[in-house]
């Protein structure tokens, strides 16, 4: 079975905690095997939003309009409570 290529990139958002290892395993295991993936990668984990001021959220969510297609790990955001 040949492969479906793409010619408009995923938006992929990762992020922290589980949801990003459950992310990874279902890319692996159930697109991969069918679909030649054409992404646009974006680190949102807490460390990475920090050492970029959040402008990776904006530049993702950028990215997510242009593109019209986004998928987004969850992300764990600590509060002060």
């Amino acid at each position: 079975m040949e492969k479906i290529k793409m010619t408009t990139p995923l938006v992929e958002m990762d992020g922290d905690e589980m949801a990003a290892i459950l992310w990874k395993e279902t890319r692996e295991k159930l697109i991969l095997p069918f679909v030649d993936l054409l992404v646009d990668y974006y680190d949102l984990s807490i460390r990475n939003r920090d050492l970029t001021d959040d402008q990776v959220t904006v530049d993702s969510a950028n990215a997510a309009n242009k593109y019209g297609v986004a998928v987004k790990c969850a992300t764990i955001t600590p509060n002060l409570d």
